[in-house]
């Protein structure tokens, strides 16, 4: 968590309560992946509002699908569905870095460009963490990505679900952001202009104001 930009989560979390961690293996945590569902109950939360951020995305895609009732909504944002019809690749450096075949972690000037967009005045982020962990997170978007059962299964999601990305994302491409909003059944998407991956960080109050227009509708 220590990469992400702290402004939304604390304009969200002044009207909600915001449960924010990282997977083990990922940031500070060691271990392996954990099963979210497992988290959910040793902290005692029963139902949840889930935001995927990026690889996030498919994990709260897989939560939503295999524990329904446990996700209320779920917002994916600068992710997307595996591989299937009409999903764009990634540039194939990106593809080859998340296969291993590149042993040189992606630079934090290279992450942050790709993550942290807003550029004003505020409270400072810590620095990107770069060498296992990032190799991590790339191999495991990639293995989410080729397997053809996550596309498949995006019909299996049945909570409202608000998909977002800007408009000129490269790691998740926009296109296929099309994807599961039309293969889930209760699905809504808002692209953000003048944005990329990071675009819930470029357009921090508007990005909460959409949040709570879509998780107070009833």
């Amino acid at each position: 968590m220590d990469a992400l930009d702290p402004l939304l989560f604390n304009i969200i979390a002044k009207s909600r309560e915001v449960i924010l961690y990282d997977s083990f293996g990922i940031g500070h945590s060691e271990g392996a992946v954990p099963d979210c569902r497992q988290l959910l109950a040793v902290i005692g939360v029963s139902k949840v509002d889930v935001i995927g951020f990026s690889m996030g995305g498919g994990v709260a895609q897989i939560l939503a699908r295999d524990y329904p009732q446990l996700v209320h909504k779920l917002v994916l944002a600068g992710t997307q569905s595996a591989i299937g019809d009409g999903v764009v690749l990634p540039p194939r450096d990106m593809l080859e870095s998340a296969a291993g075949s590149n042993d040189i972690p992606p630079t934090e000037q290279e992450m942050h460009g790709l993550i942290h967009e807003r550029q004003v005045d505020g409270e400072e982020r810590k620095e990107f963490l770069v060498g296992q962990g990032a190799g991590a997170q790339l191999k495991a978007i990639f293995a989410f990505t080729v397997d053809l059962n996550n596309f498949d299964r995006l019909k299996d999601i049945k909570a409202p679900t608000l998909v977002t990305n800007g408009h000129t994302d490269v790691m998740s491409p926009t296109p296929n952001s099309v994807n599961p909003q039309q293969k889930i059944s209760n699905a809504q998407l808002i692209i953000y202009p003048d944005s990329g991956h990071g675009h819930l960080f470029q357009y921090p109050e508007i990005y909460a104001q959409h949040l709570e227009l879509f998780l107070n509708d009833l």
